[in-house]
């Protein structure tokens, strides 16, 4: 069971961008770093196909939190193989659960680890958007995110890798209604919601074993 759900849920990488200097860290861990014009630094991690890889650098984001200020995000990538679809469909996949996140802002700011921003958008705003399915490469990058503690950003990754799988899955068929889709991905993450103060073995634990 623990082979078949690890590889199930898709690959994932993240962008961990910081207002001050100071995260040659990850360069150990094989993140290599970058420029953005918004930001001090950005850091591109390796490529995981699951999060027993990714775990020591999960210690050294706990290091540099510190430096993660208020114009920064930690985007995270999610290897998707139907980025043309979610982009067509995009309103009847994610509208109810923007609806959802922008009614309960102090949760979505909890969670997300901060709210909405012109480089986060609620509405559909191209590449801007929260769930941009126009990046680069063939993944599905959730723009939201910004790396508060390690429970935080680990429940993050459980809802993100999750809904991309689904959306994988279901809609590489076409019988599938994506109303029906964004009202499964709004439930998914209400679940996720109760997992942000869960112990990190616990995630790893459901990412194993669960279905």
């Amino acid at each position: 069971m623990k082979g078949k759900e690890q590889k199930r849920l898709p690959p994932f990488s993240i962008e961990f961008e910081v207002q001050r200097p100071g995260g040659v860290g990850l360069l150990k861990y094989g993140f290599i770093r970058s420029s953005d014009p918004t930001v001090r630094e950005e850091y591109k991690s390796p490529i995981y196909r699951s999060l027993d890889p990714f775990y020591p650098a999960l210690e050294m984001l706990k290091k540099l939190s510190s430096l993660v200020g208020s114009s920064c995000g930690t985007h995270i990538h999610v290897e998707c193989c139907v980025k043309e679809k979610v982009s067509v469909y995009y309103h009847a996949i994610f509208g109810r659960l923007l609806e959802y996140m922008v009614q309960h802002r102090q949760e979505t700011s909890d969670f997300w680890g901060r709210n909405f921003c012109r480089y986060a958008c609620s509405r559909w705003d191209g590449r801007y958007s929260a769930f941009n399915p126009l990046s680069d490469y063939p993944t599905l990058e959730y723009r939201l995110p910004r790396f508060r503690s390690k429970e935080q950003f680990l429940a993050v990754l459980w809802f993100v890798r999750r809904c991309t799988s689904i959306l994988n899955r279901k809609l590489s068929t076409e019988n599938v209604s994506p109303a029906e889709l964004g009202e499964e991905i709004l439930h998914l993450y209400i679940r996720a919601l109760s997992r942000e103060h869960s112990p990190a073995p616990e995630l790893e634990l459901v990412e194993r074993h669960a279905g």
